[in-house]
């Protein structure tokens, strides 16, 4: 039974306990307030502890007394004391009224929020939470680290020491791993700071250190990430230790310093900064000085031994970098693309990796939805893009610069060089919408006006205006949109280098276009005459799918481009040398769309509902499509060599989504003339939510000779993944790409994982054509090293 006042029965007589009876009664009846109803003895004394919160500290326990002092009170057996969600419990508790501090001995519990202390004896002020404990532990929650010791100090906010202490954020620190420490100190949101420790694993010290610094933060904390460790066979053993420093809440860097056994050490850094919701940025750089050089082309590994370059330089870097922002107008809009390199190979011989090119190319297409050129391309582009936006019209200006890594580190000729740079490039827009709201007549137009320069080929000017007008109407259920355009183009040449014309500057170009594009659609909603699922909760997560809608939608296009001489005119690039069109293609496309209902709780605890929502899938998309080249059914050159094709390879294109768990994508072409594939792309995943994914794609092409395409390589590759959670600790991965053709593997990788309430680690195993590489990582929870 729990009692607010009791006294003792064995002081029952005499004058002293008659009085501390009547004592703590009028301080019961002074602090009895309706809210408080269930044991507040304190009084206005202890509310007055607290007044900082919002309400007053309330005490429980089995019997309570004033003895000797009314401004001690004691109470003993199931003592709670709470404050809002602090909550202190203990075996036996004595309360000093002057002070405001509490002694609570047996079974010491501590509710802070969420984090939780416990001991076999403590004492706090409650106005300024402050304390001791004895032979205890704290819990930081959101952190997930356990700090015990012999003796604890709670101080001013949020920090404590420790003497003889151990921290860990293991719930079992002795199936896994701990830190013991003589002293420390830990601010939550901050750092903890121990003195003489040691690292072990169970019972056993691996490693025992003078001064250790851990995070013991929820959110970002500057320190030691955890380090990517491995063997390869063309750097040797390689460790890359990232440093992280979170500087604000709009900003971090991460300093890489990887140790290549056989390269040297190569640094890196990566900024980012997310100064606002319109505004964010990646710059990554890296520097080798490698003790391996190639003066010849022997002197290269197999890999690039055959390219024609070589590679001399020693000081080997990359700068790569995204950015999103705004001029000082937020309305005009800015974005940078950097992607300069030193050399041929870097990014092929450096593309796994915390700081590798595969890790920059995913960050960036994450991030940005921009891409960059593949590891394999010798030209980089580095892009700055200015531009805005209005209702009917927009404008841009950019700036673009390549670079061609087969005219650096004396390879070709830099004076050679034909790589166009565009310096600067200024377009206009119209968007298209209607000339007259009343008339049917839509109207658009892009207009872009640059100086493009080249060391070695055409220079000069181009001003290119392409306005188009459509005119859609209906026939019935037809839709019909014809359009008419102009590609009007000017040239301005500084140098002009095609020898077989006197022309002057002032070329110009006219070249007309048409479209006519008409489609229609056909459909029809099927029934599944399933049972009605009623909103229970026996039925929360179950759904069933209600109709199917069978959409068939024909369409045809007609493209006509008339052919117009422009080899004499300057070739910037190939927008220069635009092909005559007379083209008709049509398609079919079939769309399986299913409607389903799924049962949904909302709300929590006792005021949960159940309502049925509705939601819908395209679940299998079927495009049949073919063109017939016109043009081409009259040509007359190279009929001795080439016989005429005009029809295109049959397109068959199947897409399947089936809920979660199944996804299949096919794209296949059979040419009618060899009665056989030339293309087909086949991809599938198969998943077991939380068990099992599958993904297999086979990618094959087929080698061919025809006047619109010649000399076409014949390619067949093959690529299959399986990433499988074998239980709650143990996950296998595997990839495997081959190309078949060449009987060539080009990919193998096996990844083994464990993971732990407390602590992971990872090994990988790849081997590439041209490497092999093993690779190994750890981490602890609650640690950033």
């Amino acid at each position: 039974m729990t009692a607010m006042i009791r006294t003792p029965l064995h002081r029952t007589t005499g004058l002293v306990p008659a009085l501390l009876a009547v004592i703590a009664t009028a301080l019961f009846f002074a602090a009895a307030r309706p809210a408080l109803a269930g044991g507040d003895i304190l009084s206005d004394h202890l509310a007055a502890s607290a007044t900082q919160d919002a309400e007053a500290w309330q005490l429980s326990a089995d019997s309570m007394a004033a003895e000797h002092d009314p401004e001690i009170i004691e109470a003993s057996g199931n003592v709670v004391l709470s404050q809002g969600k602090r909550t202190l419990r203990a075996d036996f508790a004595r309360y000093y009224r002057k002070t405001g501090w509490v002694y609570l001995k047996g079974n010491v519990e501590a509710m802070w929020t969420k984090d939780r202390l416990t001991a076999d004896e403590a004492e706090f002020d409650l106005k300024s939470r402050v304390g001791w404990l004895k032979n205890g532990y704290v819990f930081i929650d959101d952190a997930h680290l356990y700090f015990s010791g012999r003796h604890i100090e709670k101080h001013e906010g949020d920090t404590y020491t420790f003497r003889s202490a151990t921290v860990t954020s293991c719930d079992d620190p002795s199936e896994a791993w701990s830190i013991d420490m003589d002293e420390g100190e830990v601010t939550i949101e901050g750092y903890a700071w121990l003195k003489r420790t040691a690292f072990k694993v169970g019972d056993t010290s691996l490693l025992a250190t003078p001064f250790m610094v851990l995070p013991a933060k929820v959110k970002r904390q500057s320190g030691l990430l955890i380090p990517e460790i491995g063997v390869s066979s063309r750097n040797g053993f390689y460790i890359n230790q990232p440093i992280y420093w979170a500087i604000d809440e709009e900003r971090d860097a991460t300093f890489y310093e990887n140790f290549l056994a056989n390269r040297g050490l190569r640094q890196g850094i990566e900024y980012r900064n997310t100064p606002d919701s319109d505004s964010k940025s990646v710059w990554q750089a890296d520097w080798l000085h490698d003790s391996i050089r190639a003066n010849s082309e022997s002197d290269e590994d197999s890999q690039f031994d055959d390219d024609g370059l070589i590679r001399p330089n020693r000081n080997r870097y990359w700068f790569r970098s995204k950015f999103n922002g705004h001029l000082p107008d937020p309305q005009w809009k800015v974005k940078l693309d950097i992607d300069y390199a030193s050399d041929q190979n870097y990014l092929r011989e450096f593309k796994s990796g915390l700081s590798g090119f595969d890790r920059a190319k995913d960050l960036f297409l994450d991030e940005f939805g921009r891409d960059i050129a593949d590891a394999d391309s010798l030209e980089r582009t580095t892009t700055l893009l200015v531009s805005r936006s209005w209702d009917r019209f927009g404008v841009a200006g950019r700036m673009q610069y390549t670079q061609n890594l087969s005219y650096m580190n004396d390879n070709l000729d830099p004076d050679d060089n034909p790589t166009l740079q565009r310096l600067p490039e200024l377009s206009a827009y119209v968007w298209k919408d209607r000339i007259v709201p009343d008339l049917p007549v839509e109207f658009m137009m892009d207009s872009t006006v640059g100086y493009n320069w080249r060391a070695k080929g055409d220079s000069g000017g181009r001003v290119e205006v392409d306005p188009t007008v459509s005119v859609p109407f209906f026939l019935g259920p037809v839709s019909v949109i014809p359009s008419a355009g102009m590609h009007e183009t000017l040239y301005i040449e500084d140098d002009f280098e095609n020898e077989n014309t006197d022309a002057e500057t002032g070329r110009m170009r006219h070249l007309p276009s048409v479209n006519v594009a008409t489609f229609t659609e056909f459909s029809r909603v099927f029934d599944l005459d399933t049972a009605a699922l009623p909103a229970t909760a026996e039925n929360a997560g179950e759904s069933r799918w209600q109709r199917i809608r069978h959409a068939i939608q024909p369409r045809v296009d007609f493209d006509w481009t008339p052919y117009v001489g422009q080899t004499e005119n300057p070739y910037f690039d190939e927008t220069d040398r635009l092909d005559a069109r007379n083209e008709i293609t049509y398609s079919l496309t079939n769309v399986l769309d299913r409607r389903r209902v799924t049962i949904t709780p909302r709300g929590e605890g006792d005021d949960t509902t159940y309502a049925p929502v509705v939601d819908y899938l395209d679940f299998l998309r079927l495009r049949l499509e073919q063109s017939y080249d016109r043009r081409e059914a009259t040509r007359e050159d190279e009929l001795d060599t080439y016989e005429r094709r005009p029809f295109s390879d049959f397109l068959a294109e199947a897409v399947l989504r089936y809920n979660n768990y199944v996804s299949w994508t096919s794209r296949t072409l059979v040419s009618p003339y060899l009665g056989d594939m030339t293309e087909h792309e086949h991809f599938v995943t198969l998943e077991l939510p939380e068990t099992l994914r599958v993904n297999f794609g086979v990618d094959f092409q087929e080698a061919l000779d025809e006047y619109k395409r010649q000399d076409r390589e014949r390619i067949r590759q093959l690529k299959l993944g399986v990433d499988w959670a074998i239980n709650r600790h143990w996950a296998l991965g595997m990839l495997y790409r081959t190309d078949i053709e060449n009987a060539t593997d080009l990919e193998k990788t096996l990844r083994l994982m464990y993971t732990h309430q407390c602590y992971g680690f990872e090994v990988l195993l790849t081997t590439t054509d041209d490497e092999a590489r093993v690779e190994a990582r750890v981490s602890l929870l609650g640690l950033t090293m």
